[in-house]
């Protein structure tokens, strides 16, 4: 902290704080705009899965036909392996790629 004797204050409703700057989503609270690379967050949380949230979440964009089935089955074979190896579901973003008993590596 560069200064140590700063205060934090909060306004009601947060209208006049700014949490940080982000070239990923918009937020406009007066006209009720949340948005996520340009996509209205309520029609992505509508018609949107999963694997098509995550993919926009890693690649700032939804994912065509393949990459879809590509990550579904990413998903379903780490998945596997999880339970197999028996660790928590909170791993999995980190164990996409590192799961002991399909992956040799990390043996």
């Amino acid at each position: 902290m560069a200064n140590a004797t700063a205060t934090m204050t909060m306004d009601k409703g947060l209208d006049h704080t700014i949490i940080g700057e982000s070239t990923k989503s918009f937020i406009d609270g007066v006209k009720g705009v949340l948005e996520y690379v340009g996509i209205d967050i309520d029609i992505l949380a509508r018609n949107s899965t999963f694997e098509e949230t995550t993919f926009l979440l890693w690649n700032d964009r939804l994912p065509n036909a393949d990459e879809l089935a590509a990550l579904q089955r990413e998903f379903a074979r780490t998945m596997t392996c999880l339970m197999a190896c028996g660790m928590p579901f909170v791993d999995f973003p980190t164990m996409l790629h590192r799961c002991t008993c399909c992956n040799p590596w990390w043996r």
